[in-house]
């Protein structure tokens, strides 16, 4: 038995409701239950509990899971406090005293919203953090973080260095200099707090101030926004923490792909991303541990630019510039020619890789994000394109042309 031989029912009920409350405000969110007994029925069908607990058992953790759902909806809040709480995936708890917090400092978050400024707003994040006790918090480790001799006040120089992608030298001289010479602490920061605890918090706050000044959270601007982001990888650049986001390891790495790609939006990046190849990654001023990474990333993105029309695509020809054979051949290209699309089997970095083709004269490659599906149909279904020429685009002072084709499938 869980009660008798582990737990009082008191310590049960809360270690359910620290588990379940978050699910629930979110299922509240969602509005997709009102037959109580129906749903806890089904949640611990679908759940371990059903295999792993005697039936005696069952009996307890329905009836914690009654109590647990009961004390949500007997909770003095309106029903949209509630839905919003359950946005943040924190408890009822920790969401109330956000909410608390903001009202008490409504002045102050209103005017760094307002103003997009990113460390006073940090500076608002840490006065919550020090001054309200989060049960997210609650980690073992991390709660070492904070002692009688350390506040986190002392931690805002860290964590804006940290956003400011200050190299990780200079964020440990910090730390010693304004924390402590013991360096333990220092990577459980780095390891449950940025990467995991305070962005959560942080966009918590940001969604429930968005809430409490009833504006749509994307009216507040982008640098506020991506707080929990920059606090998350340690960058201030949008486009670096898309990469990150994809698996890039580093955050020099990162910062560098951004600055190359040149992109500002999501979907652009990701589809430049998808589309390097294997010729550009070589001549990158990186190490080879750090070009292993990319052409890891780029060929695990599938990024799908075929959904409206799968049997036209319009694109330029890539790679062009790698190869000093590909470069004279689309030099002696013409508006209006019809080019040929060929496998490259014998690419050992991409098994989906077209060649585009002139009398069987390499020109360069079709774009990633467009030979899966071609390659595929090629394939299994040998299928056949038709490549015209749509647009030469001379390069100035460059011994090559950029090649834009229209491809067409096909169909007998």
């Amino acid at each position: 038995m869980i009660i008798s031989s582990r737990l009082s029912e008191a310590n049960f009920d809360s270690l359910v409701l620290d588990i379940v409350e978050t699910f629930l405000l979110d299922m509240l969110t969602e509005e997709v239950f009102e037959n109580d007994e129906e749903f806890i029925n089904n949640i611990i069908k679908n759940s371990l509990f059903s295999v792993q607990s005697p039936k005696t058992d069952i009996v307890k953790i329905h009836d914690s899971f009654r109590k647990a759902i009961s004390k949500i909806k007997t909770e003095d809040e309106n029903i949209e406090d509630l839905k919003e709480f359950g946005k943040t995936g924190l408890d009822f708890k920790d969401s109330k005293i956000i909410i608390n917090f903001i009202n008490e400092n409504i002045k102050s978050v209103k005017e760094y919203i307002e103003n997009q400024s990113i460390d006073s707003f940090i500076g608002i994040f840490i006065k919550l953090i020090t001054e309200k006790h989060l049960n997210a918090l609650d980690d073992y480790k991390f709660s070492k973080l904070v002692s009688e001799t350390t506040s986190w006040n002392q931690y805002q120089n860290i964590i804006l260095a940290w956003m400011n992608n200050k190299h990780i030298e200079e964020i440990k001289n910090i730390w010693e200099t304004e924390i402590t010479s013991d360096f333990d602490n220092f990577y459980i920061l780095l390891a449950k707090g940025f990467y995991y605890l305070l962005p959560w918090i942080c966009s918590a706050l940001i969604l429930l101030t968005a809430y409490i000044l009833k504006i749509d959270y994307f009216e507040i601007s982008e640098n506020i926004r991506y707080i929990p982001t920059f606090m998350k990888y340690g960058l201030n650049n949008k486009v670096a923490c898309i990469a990150r986001g994809c698996g890039i390891k580093t955050r020099e790495t990162a910062l560098f792909l951004a600055k190359q790609s040149n992109k500002t939006s999501h979907i652009e990046f990701i589809s430049w991303l998808a589309n390097l190849q294997k010729q550009e990654i070589d001549v990158m001023p990186l190490s080879s541990f750090e070009k292993e990474n990319i052409i890891d990333i780029v060929f695990s993105i599938a990024p799908n630019s075929n959904k409206n029309d799968p049997t036209h695509f319009s694109f330029d020809i890539v790679g062009t510039k790698y190869k000093d054979s590909w470069k004279k051949t689309s030099l002696h290209i013409r508006n209006s020619d019809t080019l040929e699309l060929q496998r490259d089997k014998e690419n050992k970095y991409d098994p989906f890789a077209i060649l585009v083709t002139k009398n069987n004269n390499a020109i360069g490659y079709v774009p990633r994000e467009y030979s899966k599906y071609i390659a595929t149909e090629m394939d299994l279904n040998n299928s056949y394109y038709i490549v015209k020429v749509s647009e030469i685009k001379s390069q100035l002072e460059s011994d090559y042309n950029i090649i834009s084709v229209n491809v067409e499938l096909l169909v007998f």
